[in-house]
């Protein structure tokens, strides 16, 4: 939070919620049970249930698990390796550039669970396919791409002239390998369908505003449909971004 924010009446509310409280190094966590028949509870972020307070740095830090709380702070408290020591990642941020909210992770993982392989088993769910329907399934998502694997992902927007515009970074080891998805990528983007939607992206999901490689950076704007972007972070969280994906 903003310097100026004060945490007392965010504090209150733990407290008249009825969360429980325990301390990890200095730090305050609240913890409350799945409360899904609270109105208070389901109108916000469910991952509430276990918030820590970082107060001298106006840092809340928000997990379903109480484990990934944890392992937050003691990331914080720079005990262990953290995402900031990788250099990937740190590309991937500076191409990423400045933000209003933004997701950013490793690309390797994220590759193979964007991939169509992976998207294939998420939507069959134990259901046999053909061959000619898993063909036809690819077509639809990735026409004929074929895509080399990056090494650092990230998804985020910002405004501009007060509209949301969308950013999808992926980091590759080599500008060469980037340079040659490139319009692979931005087609897939621009004439693939949401498994979500069941419609194409362009019709209810985000329009493509361009693509460019620099340095080794892949870079997609997006303009999210109806100027919402939860729309773009759904993409990520639904697996339902092939163009994105990896081998």
């Amino acid at each position: 939070m903003r310097d100026d924010f004060d945490l007392a009446p965010v504090l209150a509310h733990f407290d008249e919620r009825g969360f429980g409280q325990q301390m990890l190094d200095a730090t305050t966590i609240y913890t409350h049970e799945i409360a899904l028949a609270e109105d208070w509870f389901t109108i916000g972020e469910l991952s509430i249930a276990n918030t820590a307070v970082i107060a001298e740095a106006k840092i809340f830090v928000l997990s379903s698990s109480l484990d990934g709380v944890q392992a937050v702070i003691e990331r914080y408290q720079e005990k262990g390796s953290t995402l900031g020591d990788d250099q990937s990642v740190l590309a991937t941020i500076t191409g990423l550039g400045e933000v209003a909210a933004a997701i950013v992770t490793p690309g390797s993982d994220t590759c193979r669970g964007l991939s169509f392989a992976a998207i294939t088993q998420s939507l069959l769910q134990g259901e046999a396919l053909s061959e000619e329907q898993i063909a036809e399934l690819k077509t639809q998502l990735l026409g004929e791409a074929v895509f080399h694997t990056y090494s650092g992902f990230a998804l985020g927007y910002r405004y501009e002239e007060e509209k949301p515009v969308g950013l999808v970074v992926m980091h590759y080891a080599n500008a060469a390998d980037a340079q040659a998805d490139l319009d692979a990528r931005r087609t897939a983007a621009e004439e693939g369908m949401s498994q979500a939607t069941n419609q194409p992206f362009s019709e209810g999901v985000f329009t493509v505003d361009g693509a460019e490689v620099i340095d080794s950076e892949l870079i997609l704007r997006l303009r999210p449909y109806e100027d919402r972007p939860a729309r773009l972070f759904q993409l990520f969280f639904y697996r339902d971004m092939a163009f994105a994906g990896c081998p």
